[in-house]
């Protein structure tokens, strides 16, 4: 267990996370994700007891999960801060690129379990599944590389090429960063599959 890289990344992503909010004062995102957190772990406690709960590791590689819907409150505190101009710009950047980051990659994963779901009863679904559960809460790693590259390419459009702050996202923006993590996991997910079949 304390070799795995799946756990240390979770730990560095989560200690990021809370750095970032913190210094930038988002209680409100902070709050959401572990009343989110709390709710996953007591229900799975209650559909898997022994298996999942909060005393498990489980619901602790999640954490892109809660992340992503409890960005709603930095989305409203985005809006303010933004109004206000205030002077933590390059933090607040970092915070977007995170949110923005989180609900693409969450976006074209349910793109893609949509799919999946729509085709179900095919071979290939039996196989794409279980990558795909893999690929988001079993080996979170995956993801957060995944997520990292999203936030470089949307950092480097806005601040080197487009010369503005790293939190002034266009829709245009916002569509290609949509396709290209819709991309990512697609090409990422058949190494999955066929690392699973081995």
């Amino acid at each position: 267990m304390a070799g795995d890289w799946n756990v240390w990344s979770v730990a560095a992503y989560g200690l990021i996370w809370l750095l970032l909010v913190f210094r930038a004062g988002m209680f409100q995102w902070f709050w959401g994700s572990v009343l989110l957190w709390l709710a996953v772990s007591l229900w799975g406690a209650r559909l898997l007891p022994g298996i999942w709960g909060m005393t498990h590791i489980g619901p602790l590689f999640l954490p892109h999960a809660y992340l992503t819907v409890a960005s709603v409150f930095f989305w409203i505190d985005f809006k303010q801060a933004a109004a206000r101009e205030t002077g933590q710009g390059r933090l607040f950047g970092l915070l977007a690129l995170f949110a923005l980051s989180n609900v693409l990659m969450t976006a074209a994963f349910a793109f893609i379990g949509g799919m999946v779901w729509y085709h179900y009863p095919s071979p290939l679904t039996l196989v794409a599944a279980p990558a795909m559960l893999e690929f988001y809460a079993l080996r979170p790693l995956n993801w957060f590389v995944l997520q990292t590259v999203l936030m470089a390419v949307l950092y480097v459009h806005n601040r080197m090429i487009m010369r503005r702050p790293v939190y002034a996202f266009s829709a245009a923006q916002v569509q290609g960063c949509l396709f290209l993590a819709l991309l990512m996991q697609l090409a990422a997910l058949p190494v999955l599959m066929l690392a699973g079949r081995v």
